[in-house]
């Protein structure tokens, strides 16, 4: 008995327009669901406050709720310093210092405030009071260390720098501002030497390879 072999006509091949006109849709579906599920569940709860407001906003809560405590002044005073608000910063600051006359965070963060305006000598006296309050404090040093760069009294700003990098000794900002002050005192060769340690640490400092490509053209 013969088994009758049927043969299947193949079916008609898809136009390439419709093909493209059914990805479109698929595509324009996904992306409606996309939208929809993104609205309810992602977007409307990200919070897009920028940083800096939203550290005025936490710290605010916390002066509300502890107001004898210096450091939420300090921590607002932050917020308003990351705005550029100069005066907001300093009204805390100085609010943070009168419920504590001793609190070093204040001291310090005044200090860095005073050299971004400009007020060398107001920053050199706050400084010294933060590195008295907290001696082995990197930072501190590295800060009046800054404020003597600044205020062109190299000799001091290496002291200070010097007892910030023993410290500190990875500090790629503290070895440039270690350069900073040898260049200024016009020894060239101990400067290059400072640029490129900070560099060999951290080979993208910007700083640093500005001043070394200064220095290379002389």
């Amino acid at each position: 008995m013969r088994t009758e072999i049927k043969t299947v006509k193949p079916s008609k091949p898809v136009h390439p327009v419709v093909a493209y006109l059914v990805l479109i849709a698929f595509a324009s579906a996904l992306f409606v669901v996309g939208v929809i599920i993104g609205k309810a569940f992602f977007w409307e709860n990200y919070d897009t406050t920028p940083i800096a407001d939203r550290i005025i906003e936490v710290a605010q809560q916390k002066v509300a709720k502890d107001p004898k405590n210096p450091k939420n002044y300090v921590d607002l005073g932050w917020g308003y310093f990351q705005k550029k608000d100069y005066n907001n910063a300093l009204a805390q600051y100085k609010k943070a210092l009168d419920l504590d006359k001793k609190y070093y965070p204040a001291y310090l963060n005044l200090g860095i405030l005073y050299i971004d305006t400009g007020k060398y000598d107001l920053a050199v006296n706050t400084l010294k009071q933060a590195v008295a309050l907290q001696p082995k404090s990197s930072n501190a040093h590295l800060n009046l260390g800054i404020a003597y760069n600044k205020l062109e009294k190299y000799q001091e700003a290496l002291k200070e720098l010097k007892a910030a990098y023993e410290l500190s000794p990875g500090s790629t900002r503290i070895i440039y501002e270690i350069g900073v002050a040898y260049e200024k005192m016009g020894k060239i060769e101990d400067a290059k030497y400072q640029y490129k340690s900070a560099l060999e640490f951290d080979p993208k400092f910007e700083d640093a390879k500005k001043a070394l490509e200064r220095l290379n053209k002389k």
